[in-house]
């Protein structure tokens, strides 16, 4: 009984109003109007022989009496048989899913203080002026150990303070037994090290990104060298130039990483330059 009275109900509106579907495709639907006024955003319900919504449909181009419908609601693959387009008020139509949003990149809270330690490796080269106006170079590889401070002086300037051990290992050879008679040259030094650079930050989700610089001191601790008058050996500085980054692993623990060139300025004698890699543990407080 139902459908019957759906039937009737269908062929008299046809006469009242007969936009019709022409073809379904995509997810829209193009629609041969029946001249009464529509307008782009208008909503109709898709019924089926049954009096069952099928699906819903928005106008979102009109030309003529042509139109094209986007389906809102529910899947059409083909023209139902027997449809009725019934008129639908805006605010009883299905809202459109939101729009999905990407994520927010994880960022992490940025203290004024961090301490920590740090542990590495240096690539050293030292240049020894010889009294026979010749140069000899010494390399070799040391590691290095301490700890460090930081504290910020704006959001991206901080200024990091660092005490430990800085080793010096270096080697070389002549052939004229200029190092105590022997062809082979060495020179290693234990530094107490201490040293401060001032940084500025930049910020990608949970990695700082830094560059800087500054001066440091050393004093020797430990001195053994077949080159070098080690009873000269005393209290030196450097200049530092680095960069590098701290990983955050939560709000209150990082791992730093640093990259740095140390440059002991020459004097008559020697000059000594390193390439030092730190990796260490922080804290934020």
């Amino acid at each position: 009984m139902r459908s019957l009275l759906f039937l009737i109900s269908t062929l008299l509106m046809g006469f009242a109003e007969a936009h019709t579907i022409q073809a379904i495709k995509g997810g829209k639907a193009l629609l041969t109007l029946d001249g009464s006024p529509v307008q782009v955003g208008d909503l109709f319900q898709v019924m089926d022989l049954t009096g069952t919504e099928a699906a819903q449909i928005e106008i979102r181009q009109i030309k003529d009496l042509r139109a094209v419908a986007y389906i809102t609601k529910g899947e059409l693959t083909q023209v139902p048989e027997g449809y009725q387009l019934n008129p639908l008020p805006r605010s009883e139509a299905t809202p459109p899913a939101p729009e999905k949003t990407p994520a927010p990149e994880k960022t992490y809270t940025i203290v004024p203080q961090a301490k920590g330690y740090y542990g590495g490796l240096s690539y050293n080269q030292v240049n020894v002026g010889l009294t026979n106006a010749t140069t000899l170079n010494l390399t070799g590889s040391s590691f290095n150990l301490g700890m460090f401070y930081e504290r910020a002086l704006t959001r991206q300037m901080q200024v990091l303070a660092r005490a430990g051990y800085d080793g010096l290992k270096a080697s070389g050879s002549l052939t004229s037994g200029a190092c105590g008679g022997s062809n082979n040259c060495d020179v290693e030094i234990g530094y107490v090290n201490a040293d401060a650079l001032v940084k500025y930050s930049w910020y990608h989700g949970q990695k700082t990104w830094w560059a800087g610089g500054g001066l440091g001191f050393l004093f020797p601790l430990l001195k053994k060298s077949n080159v070098l008058d080690t009873s000269k050996m005393t209290l030196s500085e450097k200049i530092i130039l680095a960069g590098g980054l701290n990983w955050a692993l939560n709000n209150k623990e990082f791992v730093p990483v640093q990259l740095e060139y140390a440059l002991q300025p020459s004097n008559s004698v020697v000059s000594t330059q390193q390439m030092i890699l730190r990796v260490g543990y922080g804290t934020n407080f």
